[in-house]
């Protein structure tokens, strides 16, 4: 290959790799660079089969083909015009309508300071029941019995008048109510019931008295003790308020009945040398209605 081309202007030998002529200053184009030759790879093996048939344990497969990449973007022409902005002014934006900032939140007024609240103890194990193994087994929780007994209103002092009344009654049954002035003989409420019994004249003749009243003044000194149970427990305190009123007003006017009763037949049936007194009995049966009546107003306390 020779290493001198001729210029195609004016003909001036010049060198193989000239770019353009040292004498008319004509650029010339570059010669073709020779075709390289394949590179042979030292480490394949020759002898290697690279399209074998099917099921062919030495087939060597390609390469997988890689996707191909993002051409470059173009590069600005030099001999373009500069840009110029254009002469049509743009559109100014849209302005926002009026905007108010939102009001300031008020902030939430401090909450007072109060201590933190401590731990409690740790009480004993529970046991498989659920309730402390202190309480046994047939306590309740103490929740349960406050609650319950709230709004109960109960009156110790006269669930204790009612008791004295109650007994002062029952017991003014079976003790003389009326003596005479000839003899020491007496006669109880409970006497009175039977009919057979009375005081002995001086003619040698028998003044009896009859009367069933006794069994109703027994009768209501057990409904007042009953009366004296609801007050203490406090459960329908009004019920037994009323019950005592009612079983005291009862007893005293039962008393006194049977003493105007045994009067009358005394001034009728008896000479007038007779005379009849009131005893302990009759006293006792008047003063428990009156405690009855009494317990009934005594002040209650609320159960908390």
């Amino acid at each position: 290959m020779s290493e001198t081309i001729s210029c195609p202007n004016c003909g001036n030998g010049l060198p193989n790799n000239a770019s353009f002529c040292t004498n008319c200053g004509t650029r010339l184009a570059p010669a073709d660079p020779p075709a390289p030759e394949p590179a042979v790879d030292p480490g394949h093996d020759q002898t290697t089969v690279t399209d074998p048939g099917l099921h062919d344990r030495t087939q060597v497969l390609p390469p997988e083909p890689t996707a191909p990449s993002a051409p470059p973007a173009a590069m600005p022409d030099p001999g373009a015009a500069p840009w110029q902005p254009s002469a049509t002014p743009l559109a100014p934006p849209p302005q926002p309508a009026s905007w108010a900032p939102p009001p300031a939140a008020t902030p939430p007024p401090p909450a007072t300071w109060s201590a933190p609240p401590t731990a409690p103890a740790p009480g004993p194990p529970l046991t498989p029941g659920g309730a402390p193994a202190w309480m046994g087994t047939g306590a309740q929780p103490t929740q349960q019995t406050t609650a319950s007994n709230t709004g109960l209103q109960s009156s110790p002092i006269g669930a204790i008048v009612a008791v004295i009344g109650a007994v002062l009654t029952i017991v003014g049954v079976f003790t003389p109510w009326v003596t005479n002035n000839q003899t020491d003989a007496g006669l109880s409420g409970w006497d009175l019931t039977s009919g057979d019994k009375g005081f002995v004249l001086t003619g040698g003749g028998l003044l009896t008295f009859k009367s069933a009243d006794p069994y109703l003044v027994l009768l209501l000194g057990l409904v007042g003790l009953i009366a004296a149970v609801v007050l203490f427990m406090g459960r329908a305190r009004s019920v037994g308020r009323v019950v005592s009123v009612i079983v005291g007003v009862l007893i005293v006017g039962l008393v006194i009945r049977d003493w105007t009763s045994m009067a009358d037949v005394v001034s009728t049936r008896a000479p007038s040398s007779f005379e009849i007194s009131s005893s302990t009995g009759l006293y006792l049966c008047i003063a428990g209605g009156a405690l009855l009546v009494l317990a009934a107003i005594m002040p209650a306390k609320k159960q908390s």
